[in-house]
């Protein structure tokens, strides 16, 4: 007794059951049984309170009617309470279809390489996609649609400064006639790419040398004798050149000749010296062993007399090769490592590897070339030492300034 009696369809049933109740009714499964049908009620109002709450989150979502109107009968036809989720997940998945739908139209609007057709037909591609990858492949659509639009639109203008230069090209030919400069103009216009127009230029050019070269052949024609007599000179001239150059080139390969057996008689020369020292330096071991033997001490003397001499026309050789292979004309990649060097010096400013570098340049000898690259290192040097503490100059005297490249 005092139970709430649910308001189900098996009301009836159950107040019955309450009213015929006795004392051998077992209460406890009575009670059970309206508990439950009690809790089938409760369940049931909160299943239509989540109903409600889903279909307001509906209303008041982006989604478009159509989608709205498909969502809110699903949630009302329910009737299974388990199955609300599956709904609500639906709901989920077309709002955040919804707003990458919308996130993807604003990025299509701000491609500005792209017509006004061209993103229209980009939003419907997105406003047809049924899925997040269908909207992701038609905003990547659009942004190579976008990039195609981008690099034509540059290849025009491209095309457009090239045929503007070409013309201006065609415009400094001072040999071509009005006529020949309309054709190649017209050309320059019908180009539909840089090559066709370089072509265009190409023949204008080559006309314009043909027409030159015809001036030249009739101004010719009228100074025949002078031209032929010039020609003679200069092929005499020409010839000269020729032979001066061959002497030269003979004078140079001599010169490195003697260089070359200047050097290897310097080696053969070393070679003796360092025999000869061998001989002397065993023959003063021998007479260590033997102090007071007369014929060691004569043989000693001999080869320190012999490996002197030897020293002595090993460092005259040397001196020779040395002076010949200093005498010998630069070559160009030898100026080059040089002047390498010299800017590899780190204290040297660049006023100063400028002027080393002249000397190099200026240079007609290996030697001279040699000695600028010391001179160099010994202002190098001088430059180091004078920057060190305590190398500074007297107070009240102000040094020249000195700023050593990077």
């Amino acid at each position: 007794p005092g139970l709430p009696i649910p308001r189900s369809k098996d009301k009836t049933k159950l107040k019955e059951k309450v009213n015929a109740a006795n004392l051998e009714t077992n209460f406890e499964e009575l009670t059970k049984e309206i508990e439950n049908e009690i809790q089938k009620e409760i369940d049931k109002e909160k299943f239509e309170e989540r109903k409600t709450e889903l279909k307001d989150e509906i209303n008041k979502s982006k989604l478009d009617d159509q989608a709205k109107q498909d969502l809110i009968a699903k949630v009302d036809a329910l009737q299974e309470p388990d199955k609300l989720n599956d709904i609500r997940e639906e709901f989920n998945k077309a709002v955040e279809l919804q707003n990458a739908k919308e996130a993807a139209k604003t990025e299509i609007d701000n491609l500005q390489n792209l017509s006004e057709e061209e993103k229209a037909t980009a939003k419907k591609a997105v406003a047809d996609a049924t899925d997040k990858a269908g909207v992701d492949k038609a905003v990547e659509d659009a942004k190579a649609q976008d990039t195609k639009n981008k690099e034509e639109a540059a290849a025009k203008k491209a095309l457009e400064d090239a045929k503007a230069k070409a013309k201006e090209e065609i415009d400094k030919l001072t040999d071509l006639t009005p006529e020949q400069k309309a054709d190649a103009e017209k050309a320059i216009d019908e180009a539909k790419n840089t090559d066709e127009v370089n072509n265009a230029v190409k023949a204008a050019g080559t006309q314009d040398k043909a027409n030159k070269d015809k001036k030249a052949v009739e101004a010719a024609k009228a100074e025949a004798e002078k031209a032929a007599k010039e020609a003679e000179e200069k092929a005499k001239a020409a010839e000269d050149a020729k032979k001066a150059a061959e002497a030269a080139q003979a004078e140079a390969d001599a010169k490195a000749k003697e260089a070359e057996d200047a050097k290897a008689a310097e080696e053969k020369a070393q070679k003796e010296f360092e025999e000869a020292k061998a001989k002397e330096e065993e023959a003063n071991k021998a007479l260590e062993e033997n102090p007071n033997d007369d014929t060691l001490k004569k043989e000693a003397e001999e080869a320190k007399n012999a490996a002197d001499q030897a020293k002595k026309d090993a460092e005259e050789k040397d001196k020779k090769a040395k002076d010949l292979e200093d005498a010998l004309t630069p070559t160009a990649e030898e100026k080059n490592t040089a002047k390498d060097i010299i800017g590899n010096l780190s204290n040297l400013s660049p006023a100063e590897k400028a002027e080393y570098k002249s000397k190099v340049d200026q240079a007609t000898t290996k030697g001279e070339v040699e000695a600028v690259v010391e001179s160099a290192r010994a202002k190098d040097a001088e430059n180091k030492n004078n920057a060190q503490p305590g190398n500074q100059d007297e107070p009240g005297h102000q040094p020249e300034p000195y700023e050593p490249e990077p």
